[in-house]
């Protein structure tokens, strides 16, 4: 049974998320080219593909295991998925992005729970 909140303002592919223990963490990170390097003389030349790609990253103390299924099958078999957030002009964007591996620290057998999940969504 799910017992923790649905967040309204972050879906994958139109399904809410969970809501996170902690504020989303929003990273905003240049990608570099293969072509950034030293050149001969030393100078390092930096070529961006991409400025400013958005990642989020959500935190979870504990999760029931039927949270845990819940969160890893929105993203299940999926390559690249639609992620829908409130920008910071307070207004719905979708954009196309995929998840990094789920990392879980922990799964209790006595209690069944899973400990320390991390979710890290990237824009595409």
């Amino acid at each position: 049974m799910i017992k923790r909140p649905y967040d309204e303002f972050h879906l994958i592919d139109g399904s809410k998320m969970l809501s996170s223990d902690v504020d989303v963490q929003i990273t905003y990170e240049d990608s570099e080219s293969p072509a950034s390097g030293f050149d001969q003389s030393g100078v390092y030349h930096r070529s961006i593909d991409r400025y400013n790609r958005r990642s989020w990253k959500f935190s979870y103390a504990f999760l029931t295991k039927e949270e845990f299924v819940y969160l890893k099958n929105l993203m299940k078999g999926k390559a690249t998925f639609r992620f829908s957030f409130l920008n910071e002009e307070d207004k719905m964007e979708t954009v196309n992005a995929y998840a990094q591996p789920l990392s879980v620290a922990y799964q209790s057998k006595r209690s069944g729970l899973f400990k320390n999940l991390t979710i890290e969504i990237v824009e595409c």
